[in-house]
């Protein structure tokens, strides 16, 4: 009876793979063994699903073994990024250099000499010498767990020693010997798409008639397991700190997950911490006593759900800044943003002068300077007001990105640099429109100008004309820093053309006429670029609501 179902479970599973079998994946019916290889490292722990890109981008870019081989480690690791376990990269390589070196690029083609390789287990060897040279060794992962157990009644925990060997043998006796790459792939595509986890497909299953677990009632118990998965939490605070573009990145060490990879500033706490910026604050002090920081932004608690652990944590993004020592006074600031091209002259060189520091540097030095008050209303750099008061002490940070000795090279970086932070700039404009459902009309130079009445078209404002506006400026944050529009308020009068406003409001003014009202939301590099004002941050996009009194000519 036991012969008659396993011959029946044979003939059965194969007709269903022969007719009704509509799985599709790219390395299905692939008999290259690099190709096989590949796949089925990739997914190891991992879902078809999403294993599928990652395989298609490895065989764009590394077409064959001796490919991948010869590649960078960091660009094998960068197609990698995302997929998670590591040294399955790791081990990929590896295992590519040795077949490459030893073997002149030929993969082994016998079971015993597949499951030799690093990272190729029974499972892995087996694909491989079944799906390439179409060798009688079963493949037994959890999809044929679960087959063989509800099929044949099997109670011996899979999981276990015993039953691990009890699932192999039987996989082994029912296999289709002359056929057994179809044989493995039915099986595997069976368990993935009819007798699935949970809510197998019973009442359309081909192998219902001989199915004990079906017959018995257990479909819902089988396969058994005897361990319980115990998974471990963990609580990661990251810290991206950012200068002049650039975050600090750390490469993770010892044998814990990610190992080798780099990521940001970690803390791991024993319990999720609520950040807030008082706590963050205290923290970074106590850390790092002399640093000079501004945060950025703190993010909602994220999960990434691991085999074994469960990462809970936060992101807090740190700009490092120059300010005033004694408060947090921010100057002048171009972290993340467009670098300061500072012309050298050596004929000018004097005591306490910034050219003076300069002149010590090469490409790639990092300095930390403090700037005396006193001394620079000596100096008369400076003069004493609200901000810069006697006693105090500019403090600074800065780094040499490079070093020109062509003037035109400076023109092209500066132009690439502005290019870059204007796209930048533009985008983040998109993104504020988008979330607040603002239609605007966006100018040749990235100005948006969302228009509720065009005003007189007779009369439209351009650089003949001067326009009185009564306005109200504001951060994409809401912040009012300027406004003419209280019942006190009077008309302000524009030059439109004559450089008397920020750059942004002359294009913008010049899409309305007399009556005209509606908002101007201005890219920081057409506002006030790197300087601080007030409540304006260095590199902040600005929103104006403006109504356009009178059109006058000048």
């Amino acid at each position: 009876m036991e012969k008659d179902v396993k011959k029946h479970f044979k003939l059965l599973l194969m007709n269903w793979h022969n007719h009704s079998n509509n799985r599709q994946m790219p390395w299905k019916g692939e008999k290259n063994p690099y190709k096989i290889w590949l796949s089925e490292i990739i997914l190891q722990q991992t879902r078809v699903e999403q294993g599928w890109s990652y395989y298609e981008k490895f065989i764009h870019h590394f077409p064959t073994i001796q490919d991948l081989a010869n590649a960078k480690d960091e660009n094998v690791f960068k197609l990698w990024e995302g997929l998670g376990y590591y040294n399955r990269c790791k081990n990929l390589l590896f295992t590519a250099r040795e077949i490459t070196e030893k073997n002149k690029g030929k993969f082994p083609d016998t079971y015993e000499t597949l499951i030799e390789l690093k990272g190729v287990g029974p499972y892995t060897a087996a694909a491989i010498a079944s799906f390439a040279f179409n060798l009688p060794h079963a493949v037994v992962d959890g999809n044929v767990f679960r087959v063989l157990a509800r099929v044949f009644g099997i109670t011996t925990p899979s999981d276990s020693t015993i039953g691990k060997q009890v699932f192999t043998n039987l996989a082994n006796e029912v296999i289709d010997t002359k056929n057994a790459g179809l044989f493995n792939q039915a099986i595997m595509d069976f368990g993935a798409t009819v007798c699935k986890p949970f809510i197998p497909l019973c009442s359309s299953c081909a192998l219902e008639k001989i199915c004990s677990a079906k017959s018995e009632g257990k479909v819902n118990q089988l396969p058994v397991k005897e361990k319980v998965l115990q998974k471990k939490n963990r609580f990661f605070s990251y810290f991206l700190f950012e200068y002049q573009g650039k975050i600090l990145v750390n490469k993770r060490d010892g044998k814990d997950i990610w190992q080798s990879l780099y990521e940001f500033y970690l803390l791991e706490s024993d319990e999720l911490i609520q950040w807030d910026k008082n706590t963050i604050s205290a923290w970074i002090q106590q850390q790092f006593a002399d640093l000079q920081f501004d945060i950025a932004h703190v993010s909602a608690t994220q999960s990434q759900q691991l085999t074994h652990q469960k990462i809970r944590g936060q992101f807090v993004k740190i700009n490092l800044e120059y300010k005033l020592k004694s408060k947090d006074t921010i100057l002048s600031t171009t972290y993340g943003q467009i670098p300061v091209y500072f012309p050298i002259d050596t004929s000018k060189l004097g005591k306490y002068t910034f050219t003076e520091i300069i002149m010590q540097c090469k490409k790639g030095d990092k300095i930390e300077f403090s700037l005396s008050i006193d001394t620079l209303v000596k100096m008369g750099v400076l003069q004493l007001n609200e901000v810069f008061k006697a006693k105090d002490v500019i403090v600074g940070k800065a780094e040499i990105i490079n070093v020109f000795t062509d003037v035109a090279k400076v023109d092209e970086d500066y132009k690439a640099e502005t290019e870059i932070e204007k796209k930048k700039e533009v985008a983040a404009i998109k993104a504020y429109l988008a979330k607040n459902k603002i239609t605007a009309i966006e100018s040749p130079e990235g100005v948006f100008v969302a228009i509720k009445t065009p005003g007189d078209a007779a009369n439209k404002i351009d650089s003949s004309k001067i326009a009185s506006v009564m306005y109200k400026g504001y951060t994409f944050k809401g912040e009012v820093f300027d406004t003419n529009m209280k019942p006190e308020g009077k008309p302000y009068d524009v030059k439109v053309g004559a450089g008397a406003v920020i750059p942004g409001w002359e294009i913008g003014l010049q899409y309305f006429g007399k009556g005209g009202k509606g908002s101007i939301y201005i890219p920081a590099m057409l506002a006030y670029g790197s300087q601080a004002n007030g409540v304006i941050k260095p590199f902040e996009n600005l929103a104006f609501d403006i109504e356009i009194e009178d059109v006058t000519k000048r």
